[in-house]
């Protein structure tokens, strides 16, 4: 069940990560380690399309 549910994970870190700058392993690393994407950051990698202030 935990390779089930880590395979998941990395299927939506890729979805998640289409069209960005950013590597599915990049975010996977990053969210291991409980490490947070700033919305500027996210911006700036093509995570998101905009921040509302």
């Amino acid at each position: 069940m935990l390779e089930t549910a880590e395979q998941l994970e990395k299927e939506g870190f890729t979805e998640l990560v289409a069209g960005s700058t950013l590597s599915p392993d990049e975010l996977y690393r990053r969210a291991t380690k409980n490490c947070y994407i700033h919305a500027r950051e996210a911006l700036e990698l093509g995570i998101v399309a905009g921040v509302l202030r």
